[in-house]
């Protein structure tokens, strides 16, 4: 009778007892596999292979430096594997036609989903995308070789049916393990640590996910581990058993790059006390780092402790790590840890340490320092409790000087009611055994006591059979057990457990499959009329065997052909070859059944036989269009019978041409469209349906009113400009334009602009005379056709009549003394009397004008007003002039220096030779006067001061303002102004923005001549008159 497993009343003292927290976590106790295809061809293809012997490994990843993965596939495949880390998709293309049969291959990419695609992660810009279509060139070689295919993508492992995707084009010949959507680089590496040989694809991906889960990698930004779980999946049969030279004894060699192999089996262990009728120990547990270096990896170092991994988190520092595992029975109460000691340090400078950012980069320091630590975890596996200690031996004292302590011993204990003194440690069993054979396993236990124990190993069956049982000690760890195979084909699980005192204190399960004859038949992917069926009986008796058998070959429920097999069976290998005829490509497909009856056992196995395989059609199409685009849908359809396929849409309006259809979509196509593909072979076809929207395109065509200015005012008459600017991409015709002069009236272009190119500006004038004085709102309207209307306007105060500053300026700052000039005009049809002026000087002063005055209608008056600041500083004066109905004032910004503080007097013989000159040449070519910049001017003629010139037709150069003219070099050379000559100016010249002023710059970009509106010259040197410029 088998004993209990379970401690009963137990629950009752458990409330009595302080238990120790720490983070708690369960492993997945089974693996699920996904068997996918368009057909059902492709799935049986799937369960039909029954083992991947992978004798080479090729890897396409991202990063060298630091890849942990290289190191392990170095380890299990020695020279056998191709490693590439900066690589382009054409690379990867010439090498998978070279790949072995049933290669490992490891896949590095990034993706997007919609569209599906991937690209390397190394040259991602210039790179080309891997897409679902491209796969074709790779499917003849998957076919062939039917690799192991890890591929760390985002999205690469999407699959749903009917859908072109990477997993329904590889599926068929590859078993794929690769994520639905979050990927992590640390995954695949977490895959490579539990790949061994002898066990399944199943097994392997089960003890990888627990692996990653508890221990075998970190939280990061670009490992979320529950979400990477979800996402992963594996596509193949599951018992595929993997074949490779890599044993469980060689996991120690690769066990510093798997973060959580390395376990804590110190042996102290300490009894506390007798806690009812269990004892209560203490474990102690040592984690030390024998040695360490500082290593040179490009322009970085890094700090390589034994016995420690690199913490590789995005945005980190890269620093060593520690995982430490300690196993316990399920059922034991972990009271109480806590760390005992740290310490054995010795303090480095690293100043070349980096960061972590998808590789090795600059470091960047969050925060100047951090200490040590060591954190503690639970995990729960299927026949086990682990006890997990993550440990950063190394405290950042100060981040920014690179400076840093490495803790070399850290020794903590867990306090623990041990209801089993012994673990199970490990079980090595065979997967496959022959019936009636003896089956050879290996034990391992784990002591937790301190006490040694005396009790039994047991391995009982599925129906509660004792196969095998010794006594024990638990200071004995290692026992080999055998017993008889069943002797009937089946899938049995043992259990293996250790009892003490007629009760189980600890167990754990193996699972054998036990065979006589194993029967495979090579089912052809397309029956043909006439079909050769191989079969292959393989006995794993010494003994020869009577086979009888019958086939069936049905067609729904009615029988189509049957027949005998009769067949003698020796060890090893037997081959049988059936024939069936009048197999019908109209029927699609038979199933073929066989009735094995041999040595009292009895298998029924069925295939199917298709005689015309449903084609598989694949499309893609965009989502969206605009009017006028193409519509173009890219398709794919293969047939596995290689049968003439005839692929149509039924939308009339798309052309067929090179594998896709095209539309050619017009103004007034938008809408939302479904249309649907169909792929025949004249018996059976595939459909596919695609929706896509078609919109009207964004509006190309804008139109603005660039500027609206006044560019002439004599009174109450007006000249406007205004500028239409297309800004848009298409042409715009048929452009009006409307000029609303904001008193009721509205001017018309009287012929319409034929047309504006895109960029294209044009200026339209228009003149009016007002007649009332006032502020007028006037607008611009302008109106065209471009894919559609389009219209602009822009508006603008005008003031018609009044009193207006032209001009408020600064024309000599010295020190604290400052010169003011100031032109003021009556815009009015009449005279303007009793005007008064005020200026704030900026400093709190006022100044204001004595008596009033007149202007009359469209008069000018110039004012000079001088000022002395009492400090250098800078001020805001503000001039105002009014006569109390018509006002106006305007501002300014100057900046004045200390009292005493004057610009350095040039000695009178002293003259500054000028570099740059701006010339005036007569009709001949000839030179008659310059303007340097030193502050010179040379004239060929002479000046004449005061001169209220009359300009002549045949002059060289002319200022005017308002029509009136203050400044002419005449054709002989002379020069006429208005105004008169200031040589030697010591002040600061300035000029305001928007004045008509002729400025003279010198290589300092400060003013060094100007002549402004009222005809005065001031020059920082001097006019030479006579001259030979």
């Amino acid at each position: 009778m088998k004993k209990d497993k379970l401690i009963t009343s137990f629950f009752v003292f458990v409330l009595l007892i302080n238990i120790a927290s720490a983070i708690t976590t369960y492993e997945e106790t089974s693996s699920v596999s996904r068997i996918v295809g368009e057909s059902p061809t492709e799935m049986l293809r799937q369960m039909q292979r029954n083992e991947i012997d992978l004798q080479h490994a090729t890897y396409f990843g991202h990063n060298l430096i630091l890849n942990e993965k290289i190191s392990i596939l170095n380890e299990q495949f020695k020279a056998n594997k191709h490693v590439e880390t900066g690589w382009m998709r054409r690379e990867l293309d010439n090498k998978i036609p070279g790949f072995s049969t049933n290669e490992l291959f490891l896949l590095e990419t990034t993706g997007e989903p919609d569209t599906l695609y991937a690209k390397s992660k190394t040259l991602t810009f210039f790179d080309e995308k891997i897409t679902p279509t491209h796969l074709q060139q790779w499917q003849l070689s998957f076919e062939t070789n039917n690799p192991l295919m890890l591929w760390d993508s985002p999205y690469a492992g999407s699959y749903l049916p009917k859908e072109d995707t990477f997993v329904s084009r590889l599926v068929r010949d590859t078993t794929i393990i690769a994520p639905t959507s979050f990927n992590s680089p640390e995954f695949t590496k977490s895959f490579l640590c539990q790949l061994v040989n002898d066990k399944t694809i199943g097994q392997v991906f089960k003890e990888a996910r627990n692996f990653h889960y508890n221990g075998g990698s970190k939280t990061s930004g670009d490992n979320l581990i529950g979400l990477v779980l979800q996402s992963y999946a594996l596509y193949g049969n599951p018992r595929q058993v993997i074949k490779m030279d890599w044993n469980d004894a060689d996991l120690e060699k690769i066990k510093k790059y798997c973060e959580n192999f390395l376990e804590n089996l110190a042996p102290d262990i300490d009894f506390l006390e007798q806690v009812g009728n269990y004892s209560k120990f203490r474990k102690h547990v040592v984690f030390e780092i024998p040695s360490y270096t500082i290593e040179s990896n490009g322009n970085y170092s890094i700090i390589n402790a034994e016995n420690t991994f690199q913490n590789l988190e995005f945005g980190e520092l890269v620093l060593p790590m520690a995982v430490r595992t300690t196993h316990f029975p399920l059922n034991t109460l972990i009271t109480n840890f806590s760390v005992d000691y740290i310490g054995d340090y010795v303090d480095l400078t690293v100043n070349d340490l980096p960061s972590y950012e998808q590789e090795l980069a600059n470091r960047t320091c969050y925060t100047d320092n951090e200490s040590h630590s060591i954190q503690f975890e639970n995990s729960y596996t299927e026949n086990s409790q682990d006890f997990i200690a993550r440990i950063t031996p190394v405290e950042i004292i100060n981040c920014t000087e690179g400076r840093f302590r490495l803790y070399k011993k850290f020794n903590y204990s867990v306090d623990y009611i041990a209801l089993s003194p012994v673990l199970i440690k490990s079980i090595v069993a065979p997967i496959v055994e022959p019936v009636n054979s003896i089956v050879n396993i290996s034990i391992e236990l784990l002591p937790l006591t301190s006490n040694v124990s005396n009790g039994s190993l047991a391995i009982f069956d599925e129906n509660n059979n004792k196969l095998w049982e010794q006594e024990t000690t638990t200071n004995i760890t290692n026992y080999n057990a055998s017993f008889l195979a069943p002797n009937k084909e089946s899938l049995s699980t043992y259990s293996v457990e250790f009892i003490v005192n007629n009760e189980t204190l600890n167990f754990d399960k193996f699972s054998l499959f036990s065979i006589l004859l194993d029967v495979s038949a090579d089912i052809p992917v397309h029956a043909n009329s006439t079909q050769a069926i191989n079969l292959n009986f393989y006995s794993y008796s010494a003994d020869s065997f009577e086979l009888r058998g019958k086939y069936y070959l049905t067609k729904g429920t009615q029988i189509i052909a049957e027949g005998n097999i009769t067949k003698t069976i020796s060890q090893g290998a037997n081959q049988h070859q059936l024939v069936l005829s009048n197999l019908l490509r109209e029927e699609q497909s038979y199933t073929l059944t066989f009735e094995l009856n041999y040595l009292e056992q009895s298998k029924t196995l069925s295939y199917i036989l298709s005689t015309n395989n449903v084609p598989i059609l694949f499309a893609d199409i965009s989502k969206s269009y605009t009017e006028n685009d193409t519509v173009a849908i890219n398709y794919t359809a293969f047939d596995y019978d290689n049968d003439a396929l005839n692929i149509t849409i039924n939308d009339s309006r798309f052309v067929n041409q090179d594998n896709a259809f095209f539309w050619k979509t017009n103004k007034g196509d938008e809408g939302n469209y479904s249309v649907k593909l169909t792929a025949s072979d004249g018996l059976t076809q595939d459909t596919k349906t695609l929706s896509f929207s078609i919109s009207k395109p964004p509006v190309l065509t804008f139109m603005k009113i660039e500027s609206l200015s006044t560019i002439y005012t004599q009174g109450y008459y007006k000249i406007f400009e205004f500028v239409i600017f297309n800004d848009g991409f298409v042409t715009i015709t048929d452009v009006q334009w409307q000029f609303d002069t904001g008193d009721a009236n509205i001017i018309s272009n009287n012929q319409n602009i034929t047309s504006l190119s895109p960029g294209e500006r044009t200026f339209v004038i228009v003149e009016y005379n007002y007649t009332n004085n006032g502020v007028y709102n006037v607008t611009a309207k302008a109106s065209g056709m471009g894919q559609e209307p389009v219209t602009a306007q822009l508006s603008s105060s005008v003031n018609i009549g009044g009193l207006i500053i032209k001009r408020f300026d600064a024309i000599s700052i010295i020190g604290t003394n400052a010169v003011f000039e100031v032109e003021a005009q009556n815009m009015l049809n009449e005279p303007i009397g009793s005007i008064r002026w005020t200026l704030a000087t900026g400093d709190g002063s006022i100044i204001n004008s004595t008596n009033s005055f007149m202007l009359a209608s469209n008069e000018t008056i110039t004012l000079l007003l001088e000022y002395n600041y009492t400090s250098g500083s800078v001020y805001n004066p503000v001039f105002e002039i009014t006569n109390g109905t018509y006002s106006n004032s305007k501002s300014m910004l100057i900046n004045t220096t200390s009292p005493g503080i004057l610009p350095t007097p040039v000695p009178a013989n002293r003259t500054f030779p000028d570099v740059s000159k701006f010339l005036v040449k007569d009709s001949s070519g000839n030179s008659i006067a310059w303007f340097g910049d030193a502050g010179n001017i040379v004239i060929k003629g002479v000046l004449e001061q005061n001169s209220n010139y009359q300009e002549q037709p045949n002059d060289l150069f002319a200022m005017a303002k308002d029509g009136n003219v203050f400044f002419v070099i005449a054709q002989n050379g002379s020069m006429y102004i208005d105004g008169t000559l200031t040589e030697k100016f010591e002040g600061t010249l300035t000029s305001s923005n928007g004045v008509n002023n002729l400025g003279i710059y010198g290589s300092d970009g400060n003013l060094v001549g100007l002549v402004n509106t009222s005809g005065h010259i001031f020059l920082k040197e001097t006019l030479t008159q006579n001259g030979n410029p």
